[in-house]
């Protein structure tokens, strides 16, 4: 009788346990779930729900501000910026006039002589819709790009550009000239930069790479990385590690953090003032004069230069 029982038991968990397999496997292998996609990924192979272009000349501005969604720039040859909108319900790409989306939102769209403005916004309070934007103008085109809760990406451009989102992060590469960067929620990457990079995160990482110029960086929540660095760095974190990698030093150097190390690597040979400080130091350079402690230094490698001032509260500090 006891055989009997267990067989029995053994054989109701073992039908259970595949009952369960099998709808699971239907549930999430079903087309009907393809909402798990990334809207990233959505609006880059969907077409989009319809376009706007207009017709500019040289030095061209052009503002982009949505809610919920992303916006992404590329620069490309000719005279023409050309917006497309991807207007989104339930996380998929859905076909949509301009006329019905004025029915559900707040669409501004201006063109005054060379500049375009396009302002998608909620009317009222939350909304299960959202609209993303891809553009395409003139590498000449002067870029203000606003979200309130995506992701932001700009590439290829030239002038001055602002970039803000409350809730992704945002990357930006091959620009040349000013950017400022900014957000609440994500993390800030950037390579090929020639100018000024000014960039904040409250809540992300910040990584630099191959960025010649001013920079200018802070975060409350992550690391910091810059990597090929060719100009001067002022980086603040109050979360994270430092970690910088000059392939010239052409201005002062300020690094600080209460949460992590600090690591930097300098070209050989630089001449540069160092001062130090954070719960241990250490130079692995020769041609350093000056004093050290355990705990901070401060002195001149190679006969001083740019200063390179590193402090932490929580961690090591190591030059070399």
């Amino acid at each position: 009788m006891f055989y009997t029982t267990e067989l029995f038991h053994s054989f109701k968990n073992s039908y259970f346990m595949q009952l369960i397999f099998v709808l699971f496997f239907t549930f999430f292998a079903s087309p009907s779930c393809s909402y798990v996609e990334s809207s990233n990924v959505e609006v880059s192979t969907a077409n989009p729900s319809f376009t706007k272009s207009f017709q500019v000349s040289a030095d061209a501005a052009m503002t982009l501000k949505t809610s919920g969604a992303s916006i992404k720039s590329s620069a490309r040859q000719g005279n023409e910026i050309v917006v497309e909108f991807y207007v989104k319900k339930n996380g998929k790409v859905i076909d949509m006039t301009l006329d019905e989306l004025r029915k559900t939102k707040n669409v501004t769209i201006e063109e005054n002589a060379n500049e375009v403005i396009v302002k998608i916004e909620n009317k009222g309070g939350y909304s299960k819709m959202s609209v993303a934007l891809v553009a395409y103008a003139p590498v000449r085109t002067a870029n203000n790009l606003l979200t309130s809760g995506g992701s932001i990406q700009l590439n290829g451009f030239e002038g001055n550009h602002s970039l803000k989102t409350s809730g992704g992060s945002i990357s930006f590469k091959d620009v040349s000239g000013i950017v400022n960067a900014g957000t609440s929620g994500g993390s800030i990457k950037a390579d090929d930069i020639k100018g000024k990079v000014d960039a904040s995160t409250s809540g992300g990482s910040i990584s630099l790479r191959d960025v010649e110029g001013r920079m200018v960086v802070k975060t409350s929540g992550g690391s910091i990385n810059l990597n090929d660095i060719n100009g001067s760095v002022s980086g603040r974190t109050s979360g994270g590690s430092i970690k910088a990698d000059f392939s010239s030093i052409n201005g002062e150097i300020e690094l600080q953090t209460t949460g992590g190390s600090i690591m930097v690597d300098v070209p050989d040979n630089a001449g540069v003032d160092v001062e130090l400080s954070g719960n241990s130091v250490s130079l692995d350079l020769e041609q350093f004069e000056g004093n050290k402690q355990r705990s901070k230094a401060h002195g001149a490698i190679n006969g001083g230069g740019h200063k390179i001032s590193c402090k932490t509260v929580g961690g090591s500090v190591k030059v070399f």
